[in-house]
C-alpha cells in the first residue's frame, strides 16, 4: 500500500506542476508547447530544474542564468496537489470514483490557481468540466444524474440571477458571473444537495482568507478577492469530510 500512496503522491507532483505552469502559460498568452522558462530572462529551465519539489530544492529556488528568485508557489502548488490526490485516494480507493473524483477536483485545482492568478474563471476548464460529467452521466445512478442536473440549474441560474440583484442594487460586482457559472459546474458535478453548504463554507472560508490577504497586504477592505479558490476549497471539504462540513450530516450526530 505504501507504494501505492507513493505513486498517487508523484502522480499529484506532476499533475500538479503541469496544471500550475499551464494555468500561467494561458494567463500570459503563451504557447502551451515547449519547455518552461525563467519568467525574468526566458533561459529555458533545465530537465533536472523540472522535476517537481526536488528541482526547485536542487536550484536552490533561483533561475541559474540570472538568480531571479522563483516563486515558492511553483514547488508549493506541487505539494497541494500531491496531498490532494492522496486524499482523493484514501477516501476511494482504487475504484472508478477514484479517476471521477480526480477529474472534478483536479479541474477546480487548474480554477482556483487561474482565478487567484487572474482574478476570472477560465471558460475552458468550465467547459471540459461540463463535458466530463457529461460522460460520468452514463454510469451514476438515475437519482444522481437528476441530482446532477438540478444542481447545474440552481447553481448556474439562480447565482447568476444573486450577481445581476447585487449589481443592479449595489452597482457594482460582488459575486461574478465567473463565479456563479463555477457553482453551476460545483453544481453540475457534486449535486444540488451539496450546493448550499458549499457557498456557505466558501463564503466563510473566503472572509477570513481575504480578511488574513488584506490584512499582510495592508489593503483596503474594499479590495477585490477572488473567490474561485474558496468555492473548489469548500467543495472539496464537503465532498471529503460530510460529517464535519455538511450541516445537516452534524446535526443528525448531535441530536
Amino acid at each position: 500500500m505504501i507504494l501505492v500512496d507513493l505513486f498517487i503522491v508523484i502522480c499529484g507532483l506532476v499533475l500538479g506542476s503541469f496544471l500550475f505552469n499551464t494555468s500561467y502559460r494561458i494567463y500570459q498568452q503563451q504557447s502551451l508547447w515547449g519547455r518552461s522558462r525563467c519568467p525574468n530572462c526566458h533561459t529555458k529551465i533545465s530537465i533536472l530544474a523540472l522535476i517537481p519539489v526536488l528541482g526547485y530544492i536542487g536550484i536552490l529556488g533561483k533561475c541559474q542564468s540570472c538568480n531571479q528568485k522563483i516563486p515558492i508557489w511553483y514547488p508549493g502548488a506541487e505539494v497541494l496537489n500531491a496531498i490532494l490526490l492522496l486524499l482523493i485516494f484514501k477516501k476511494t480507493g482504487l475504484s472508478l470514483d477514484l479517476i471521477r473524483y480526480i477529474c472534478i477536483f483536479e479541474i477546480l485545482f487548474f480554477i482556483a490557481i487561474y482565478d487567484l492568478k487572474s482574478m476570472q474563471i477560465y471558460p475552458g476548464s468550465i467547459i471540459l468540466g461540463l463535458l466530463i460529467q457529461m460522460i460520468w452521466l452514463f454510469f451514476i445512478p438515475q437519482p444522481e444524474k437528476i441530482s446532477s442536473i438540478i444542481g447545474l440549474l440552481i447553481g448556474a441560474g439562480l447565482f447568476h440571477w444573486v450577481a445581476y440583484i447585487y449589481r443592479a442594487i449595489r452597482k457594482r460586482d460582488g459575486l461574478g458571473d465567473g463565479d456563479a457559472t463555477l457553482l453551476g459546474l460545483v453544481g453540475f458535478m457534486m449535486g444540488w444537495q451539496s450546493l448550499f453548504f458549499i457557498v456557505l463554507w466558501a463564503s466563510i472560508l473566503g472572509i477570513l482568507g481575504g480578511l488574513i490577504i488584506i490584512r499582510l497586504n495592508r489593503q483596503k477592505i474594499a479590495t477585490k478577492i477572488a473567490f474561485g479558490p474558496w468555492i473548489s476549497l469548500a467543495a472539496f471539504l464537503v465532498w471529503w469530510k460530510p460529517t464535519l462540513f455538511n450541516l445537516n450530516i452534524v446535526l443528525e450526530n448531535i441530536f
